[in-house]
């Protein structure tokens, strides 16, 4: 077993995790559109994404070091790691259906 010390928060870091990102990111792609590679609606949504993804990851990953220090933890934390992956794997497919500027056919 590791000890990985004391629980930390998830939500906590969830924050500080979506916050970097947010930063990290924003600056990016600010530069981006600054130079024309990249349109403001486009920033926009990469900016949200990379900022939702921070946060995910970064909360996925501290589940994951709470779980390893407990007795039995390790099935825990591959769920947690889980959950991590498809929010980010989510987080994608909703990105991708703001930026598709293509019409939609709702058949019933």
């Amino acid at each position: 077993m590791i000890n990985t010390g004391m629980p930390r928060s998830v939500l906590g870091h969830w924050v500080s995790g979506s916050i970097a990102s947010l930063i990290v990111s924003g600056a990016i792609n600010y530069k981006r559109v600054e130079e024309g590679k990249m349109s403001t609606k486009e920033a926009g949504v990469d900016t949200l994404k990379k900022t939702l993804q921070g946060g995910a990851v970064t909360a996925s990953a501290i589940a994951v070091a709470n779980h390893i220090g407990t007795p039995a933890g390790y099935f825990k934390a591959l769920a947690s790691l889980s959950v991590g992956a498809a929010c980010v794997y989510a987080i994608e497919k909703g990105a991708d259906l703001l930026l598709d500027d293509s019409p939609k056919l709702i058949t019933e």
